[in-house]
């Protein structure tokens, strides 16, 4: 039963996370941009910038994926509900995949 849980939301975690992490950088950066000008500026003059923004940007995808895995096992969240109930399992991993967000925003992105 484990692994059907993993293949569930993997495949379906491909899709999402390629446009998430990607726009997660370009976040922080407009983030930093309005709130922390000196940071910004400085990480801008001294080249570091995109190394900086590349390097959120991993860090979000990993913590991003972790936690929808983690948030889809504890909630039972598996391919016999996606074969049995797509719209439910679509609606729980919707949900899964907001607080995910959410968490990965509070914690790498508007810090």
């Amino acid at each position: 039963m484990r692994k059907s849980r993993l293949s569930a939301t993997k495949s379906h975690l491909t899709r999402i996370t390629s446009s998430t992490a990607r726009s997660m950088g370009q976040r922080h950066a407009r983030y930093l941009k309005q709130h922390h000008k000196i940071i910004y500026i400085n990480l801008l003059t001294s080249g570091k910038l995109n190394n900086y923004l590349v390097d959120i940007d991993n860090q979000a995808e990993n913590l991003f994926l972790q936690l929808v895995k983690q948030l889809a096992e504890s909630e039972d969240i598996t391919e016999e509900l996606k074969a049995k109930n797509q719209l439910e399992w679509v609606a729980q991993m919707n949900n899964v995949y907001n607080r995910a967000r959410e968490i990965v925003n509070s914690k790498l992105i508007f810090i």
